[in-house]
């Protein structure tokens, strides 16, 4: 003999599970020959960025996210990679840029963390500049007016400077800075007071 079904539960139907509006997301992002226009409301100052090719991706919505580009600042080529990590931890941020000026004449790296990813986090890691000849970068970057007029010759050599950093919105510390002049060989250099002093 057939069995018979089941009686039917009784109560209120669940809906069925609705999806998460969270599912969009962007993993890459480009600007092609974009431009980036800055002021300083405080100081007047104004700052263009021309040329601006970029290509962001990121491997979630939090992150982590790496940006490589170009762009002319000042009329300047320049090349730049940035690294972001993820975001939402109770853990500091990694954070690390690299930036290519004029073909190879200087280049600025920073590598370190972040406390927090807005403006009442601080910065803190290392900072390293090298500059093949800085009279011939400076004449580029200011165009060799009055500002680059003075500049003694014997500085048109190889330049090199290491420093920890410390940075936020409010503030910009360096702290066991070395410079590297020519074939010399690598000079500490002592802060105190806001004053900066070579150690002989």
């Amino acid at each position: 003999p057939e069995q018979a079904a089941p009686p039917a539960k009784s109560g209120p139907v669940e809906p069925p599970p609705r999806r998460s509006s969270s599912t969009f997301r962007v993993s890459r992002a480009t600007i092609v020959d974009g431009a980036i226009v800055y002021r300083d409301s405080r100081t007047g100052m104004l700052e263009r960025i021309d040329d601006l090719d970029a290509e962001m991706t990121m491997d979630a919505a939090n992150g982590p996210m790496r940006v490589v580009g170009s762009g002319a600042p000042r009329g300047v080529r320049a090349r730049f990679e940035a690294h972001v990590g993820a975001l939402g931890r109770a853990a500091p941020i990694p954070l690390s840029l690299n930036i290519d000026l004029d073909g190879g004449a200087a280049r600025l790296s920073l590598d370190g963390t972040a406390s927090q990813p807005d403006d009442k986090g601080e910065f803190t890691g290392k900072l390293r500049i090298e500059a093949t000849d800085p009279v011939k970068l400076a004449r580029t970057v200011f165009g060799g007016g009055s500002a680059t007029s003075g500049l003694p010759s014997a500085l048109a050599q190889r330049v090199e400077i290491q420093s920890d950093i410390a940075a936020s919105a409010s503030h910009l510390a360096l702290s066991n800075l070395s410079l590297r002049h020519g074939d010399r060989k690598s000079t500490r250099l002592n802060s105190s007071h806001g004053y900066i002093s070579y150690a002989v």
